[in-house]
């Protein structure tokens, strides 16, 4: 029950005699008006973190397939030029756009979107890094990214390698292409 219905309870029209009903039994549930007030705020709260936690996984999860898409259909992959990693450009633009729109309804989105970003910046360049380091002392890479899926389809007008944006950070990747 929440205030607004003991309130509600409290001046209805209901006989004295079930008023106090109510009242013994939340008493003899050892829990008084208050008690169960608080007990509904600590409900709300809990709703409103799960919808919170929702919007959360649904502005990351977009966010992971837009940057997976741009990985897969740009030249590049999710770098300009070979240099510039575009997940660290919308991760800085995320995050500084959350600062700057404190307060604001977008700000929390502004939060996920960038956190999402620097997330696959981070796991980009640390898989890029291990097998790297991993294929230098001679070991083969494992792993659901260690190598592609499929190649690309005959007359696709481009090599394995090409397809992953063949720009020194995916060397390993492009060479694995390559051999298969």
């Amino acid at each position: 029950m929440d205030s607004m219905a003991l309130s509600a309870l409290g001046s209805s029209n209901l006989p004295v005699r079930q008023k106090s009903y109510f009242a013994r039994l939340i008493d003899g549930l050892g829990m008084s008006s208050e008690r169960v007030t608080s007990m509904t705020g600590a409900m709300r709260k809990h709703l409103e973190s799960t919808g919170t936690a929702a919007r959360q996984l649904a502005e990351t999860g977009a966010t992971g397939v837009a940057l997976a898409a741009v990985d897969v259909y740009k030249a590049n992959g999710l770098d300009i030029k070979g240099k510039y990693p575009i997940d660290g450009g919308i991760a800085l633009l995320g995050m500084g756009g959350s600062v700057f729109l404190a307060g604001h309804e977008v700000a929390p989105t502004l939060r996920s979107v960038g956190t999402a970003a620097v997330t696959v910046l981070a796991f980009r360049k640390a898989h890029a890094y291990f097998t790297r380091n991993h294929v230098e002392a001679g070991g083969t890479p494992t792993g659901t990214l260690s190598s592609p899926a499929q190649p690309p389809a005959a007359g696709a007008g481009q090599s394995p390698a090409a397809s992953f944006g063949d720009d020194g950070s995916n060397a390993v990747l492009a060479k694995l292409a390559a051999e298969l």
